[in-house]
């Protein structure tokens, strides 16, 4: 397994479950997510938002690691 891979497939998955955590326990602190949920509506936003920063960066993530 090539080092830098697996530091990045581990590091896009940490980012995906932090920001997961975050939504759930302090969901002000992302300003992308307000203007999402004003742009989209509040439930559209919010799905938007979830697969964006949360569902890719885990599955690229998963995919780098089983890749290296």
């Amino acid at each position: 397994m090539n080092p830098l891979t697996g530091l990045s497939g581990g590091g896009a998955i940490a980012y995906g479950f932090y920001t997961l955590l975050l939504r759930s326990q302090n969901p002000t602190k992302f300003g992308k997510l307000t203007a999402m949920k004003e742009q989209w509506g509040e439930q559209m936003g919010s799905l938007i938002h979830l697969v964006a920063y949360s569902i890719i960066s885990i599955a690229f993530g998963v995919i780098m690691l089983i890749r290296s």
